[in-house]
């Protein structure tokens, strides 16, 4: 049975390293996904405390020999970008096919997150004082969830007709996975990101799913009983669980692209019109095929009768 994560524990001697230690604070995830202006300001002063603690001078212990303490620094930040992150329960799986309601799996807590180009500063919020976590940088440029809530929602309303109660962006430590969250009256939809650590080609990074349609695809790749039990055992034990990871089932992925559609009412979905684009090709690929071959055989039924 494959696994999606393996559980890594890397230590690192003498050598700097930025991670962020995410301690969220406590609210409801009913409230705003946007910043209120104290937020913002606490995160900006955290972010500039922790600029501040750092000694121009000081030598820097990194795997990257070209690191100076400079480079250390947090800058480039975007506070319009700035959105609350919630912590989902750990299984979502199970979780949901208790409750039927992904609300239900939202975390109260939460931290922010803080854009800058290719790099994420995280902030944590420890009773009332706002504190610099650690960073994140990668290759390319971080997604900017807040113009993605906003264009996701109006797309929702576009296509519903009803308003967002509530949305919020998710991360969930057991898939490695971000995603968004939108509430509306009659449903809840999601739209996962970077989803190339599921190895599944039915969650598509950066499309909407209805709520009920997500978790369905989820449940039918997915085994979390295998890391449930290995929970249990860890704690029979007495062991640190330290790692996210959960086991794919033998068999996995019976669903089809074109069988959700979040907006049945509003005609062909993405994913539909995608097979039938390709059902379409592939007829005329063989119809164009069979007319080469019936034109190539009279060609050498005209040469035979010469």
């Amino acid at each position: 049975m494959k696994k999606l994560k393996s559980l890594l524990s890397i230590i690192l001697t003498g050598a700097f390293i930025s991670i962020p230690m995410l301690s969220c604070m406590t609210v409801s995830a009913e409230e705003s996904w946007q910043l209120s202006d104290n937020e913002l300001k606490g995160a900006m002063i955290a972010l500039e405390e922790y600029n501040e603690s750092i000694d121009p001078d000081a030598e820097v212990y990194s795997i990257d020999s070209d690191v100076i303490a400079s480079d250390l620094l947090a800058r480039g930040y975007d506070m319009n970008k700035a959105y609350k992150s919630f912590c989902v329960k750990p299984y979502i799986i199970q979780e949901y096919k208790s409750s039927g309601s992904f609300k239900s799996l939202i975390e109260d807590s939460y931290h922010i997150q803080v854009p800058a180009g290719k790099s994420l500063y995280s902030i944590n919020i420890n009773d009332g004082k706002y504190e610099y976590a650690g960073s994140a940088t990668g290759e390319e440029e971080v997604t900017d969830y807040v113009a993605e809530i906003n264009k996701f929602s109006e797309i929702i309303k576009e296509n519903t007709g009803s308003e967002i109660l509530n949305a919020a962006h998710l991360y969930s430590d057991l898939y490695y996975l971000d995603f968004l969250y939108f509430e509306t009256e009659d449903n809840e939809y999601i739209v996962p990101y970077d989803t190339s650590c599921l190895e599944n080609p039915y969650i598509l990074s950066g499309t909407i799913y209805t709520a009920s349609d997500f978790m369905t695809v989820m449940d039918r790749t997915y085994d979390e009983s295998e890391y449930i039990d290995i929970e249990s055992e860890a704690k029979k034990s007495n062991q640190l669980l330290v790692g996210g990871g959960v086991g794919e089932k033998a068999d996995a992925i019976a669903a089809q692209a074109n069988e959700f559609d979040p907006f049945p009412d509003k005609g062909l979905s993405h994913n539909t019109i995608g097979v039938i684009i390709i059902v379409s090709s592939l007829v005329l690929l063989l119809a164009i095929s069979a007319a080469a071959y019936i034109a190539h055989r009279r060609s050498s039924s005209k040469k035979s009768d010469q």
